[in-house]
């Protein structure tokens, strides 16, 4: 449910439960979450910096991510990742390189690992393997 975004949430009842246990609001392009600045501040420096800081995003409790993201697919499952360390589905290759990018953007190394353990890892073959090696040049 954390990693649903609001527009998304069928039930009002579960809506106002989610944010009425988180205490930050983040939105990626055109989606936003509700989500608990503990769980977010310990895996992420870059939300620890801007939430625990005194920035006005640790003011208003509201980040607003759009400039790094390129899609709130990407985001929502850094989302799920940030709550179980997992992904709920395996991510498609795409997506799985805007989650790569995106934990780097907001300087969430273990998450940049995961990504590349268990999406981008098993994909190398013969066939393959020189383009992965000039994507992680530039990593």
């Amino acid at each position: 449910l954390v990693s649903t975004p609001h527009t998304e949430v069928e039930s009002l009842t579960a809506l106002g439960r989610l944010v009425e246990w988180s205490d930050v609001t983040v939105r990626c392009v055109d989606c936003t979450w509700s989500l608990n600045c503990f769980r977010v501040c310990g895996q992420s420096e870059y939300f620890d910096r801007a939430l625990l800081g005194s920035f006005r995003e640790a003011q208003d409790c509201f980040l607003d991510l759009s400039h790094l993201a390129p899609s709130s697919d990407a985001f929502q499952l850094v989302i799920q990742w940030m709550y179980s360390d997992s992904f709920l589905d395996t991510p498609s290759i795409e997506t799985a390189i805007e989650v790569l990018e995106l934990g780097f953007a907001i300087l969430c190394p273990r998450l940049s690992t995961h990504v590349a353990i268990t999406v981008l890892v098993p994909e190398v073959d013969p066939v393959c393997v020189f383009d992965m090696l000039d994507l992680s040049r530039m990593y």
